[in-house]
């Protein structure tokens, strides 16, 4: 068990996980890799679309499921885990 075993974290992407120019600072990728070393569930949720969270899937460490269009789908590894129209 880690310092952070009972947790689960989610951040937005746009502002909050990205500075205003839309990179995500080093030290913010650290935290998130502490975070998770130490037990976390950390993932994103975005309103983005899926074709339009390539980059945040690409560049963003998650060991929980991503959360996009606004939480309408789940989605861990490729694969779909919930859906709502």
């Amino acid at each position: 068990m880690g310092l952070y075993s009972d947790v689960l974290l989610t951040v937005d992407y746009d502002r909050t996980l990205t500075d205003p120019e839309g990179n995500i600072p080093q030290r913010n990728l650290e935290a998130i890799r502490y975070f998770m070393d130490n037990g976390g569930a950390f993932t994103v949720n975005t309103g983005r679309s899926l074709p339009l969270s390539a980059d945040i899937l690409r560049s963003v460490p998650m060991n929980a499921p991503f959360l996009c269009y606004n939480g309408s789908l789940t989605i861990q590894d490729g694969v779909i885990l919930d859906q709502h129209t």
